[in-house]
C-alpha cells in the first residue's frame, strides 16, 4: 500500500555524517523538535486511574488515549524523517479482556488488554495498556504502553514505556519494512535492533534497574544495531557496533 511521505515544512538545519561500525558517533543530525507534543504522562495516569477502578476503558478513555498514541507516532516518524504511518493494529473489532491489576495468558492475539502488571508469552496484533509491567516473550504487530515492558523479540510494534525498556532482539519481518518504534522516559536496554527508532524523552546519568552496579551507561544501550534512527545527541546512546545508524537531535522533546 503507498505510504505518503511527510516533510518537514519548518526551517531545518543539519549535519549528515556516515554511520560506521563500533564505538564511533553515529551519523548526526540537528533538527527541530515538537512545541508541546502528546501528553503521555496524562494517558499513563489514565491507564492506571482505570486499572485501579477496575472499569472498561470506555469510548472517550479509547478515543483520548487513540489520539495520543496516533500523535507520537506521528511526530516521530516526522522527527525521524521516514514516511508516516499507520498504528500497527487499530482499537476496532479487537476482544477486549476484562481489567485486570494481574493479567496473565499464554497467549494474546486481536485483543485489548488493560491491566496492572502484564504477562504471557505471545502477544500479536494486540493493544496493551498497562500500569505497571508489561512482559512478553515475543510481541508482534502490537501498541504496548507499559510503566516498564521487556521482551524477547518484537517486530513491527510501537513500544511506549513510562521508564524502562529491555528487550533482546528487535526487527523488521518479510514485507513490513517500517519496524519497530520504541519509546521511553528514561532508559532503553537491548541486545540488537534493526530498521528501528529509538528516543528516551527525559535521558538523565542515573543507572538503569537491570545495569550493573558500578557501570555507567547512557540512556539508550544496545550491543548491534542496523538502520536505527536514534532520536537523541550522540552521548545519549552507546553500542558495540552499530551500521547504517544516525542520531536526530531535537530541540525540545517529542512529547510531556
Amino acid at each position: 500500500m503507498p505510504r505518503s511521505v511527510f516533510r518537514l515544512t519548518t526551517a531545518i538545519a543539519f549535519v549528515t555524517l556516515v554511520g560506521t561500525p563500533g564505538r564511533g558517533a553515529p551519523a548526526l543530525k540537528e533538527r527541530t523538535g515538537s512545541d508541546g507534543g502528546p501528553d503521555l504522562t496524562a494517558l499513563h495516569a489514565l491507564i492506571r486511574k482505570i486499572v485501579e477502578n477496575g472499569k472498561e476503558l470506555g469510548d472517550k478513555n479509547e478515543q483520548q488515549t487513540t489520539q495520543t498514541i496516533r500523535t507520537l507516532l506521528h511526530r516521530v516518524t516526522q522527527a525521524a524523517s521516514v514516511p508516516e504511518r499507520e498504528l500497527p493494529v487499530k482499537f476496532d473489532g479487537l476482544k477486549k479482556y476484562d481489567v485486570a491489576k494481574e493479567f496473565q495468558q499464554a497467549s494474546v492475539q486481536l485483543g485489548l488488554v488493560v491491566g496492572g502488571d502484564v504477562r504471557g508469552t505471545r502477544a500479536a496484533d494486540s493493544i496493551v495498556l498497562a500500569a505497571g509491567e508489561v512482559q512478553f516473550t515475543s510481541v508482534d504487530n502490537c501498541v504496548i504502553v507499559g510503566k516498564t515492558v521487556r521482551f524477547t523479540g518484537a517486530r513491527n510494534c510501537l513500544i511506549i514505556a513510562e521508564e524502562f525498556v529491555r528487550g533482546t532482539g528487535v526487527g523488521g519481518g518479510k514485507g513490513e519494512p517500517d519496524g519497530s518504534v520504541i519509546v521511553s522516559g528514561r532508559w532503553i536496554r537491548l541486545t540488537r535492533a534493526q530498521d528501528a527508532i529509538c528516543h528516551v524523552l527525559r535521558p538523565g546519568n542515573d543507572p538503569a534497574p537491570d545495569d550493573r552496579k558500578g557501570l555507567g551507561y547512557p540512556p539508550i544501550r544496545m550491543t548491534g544495531a542496523e538502520n536505527v534512527r536514534f532520536l537523541n545527541k550522540p552521548a545519549d546512546v552507546g553500542t558495540t557496533g552499530r551500521k547504517d545508524c544516525q542520531c536526530v537531535e531535537l530541540k525540545s522533546p517529542l512529547a510531556k
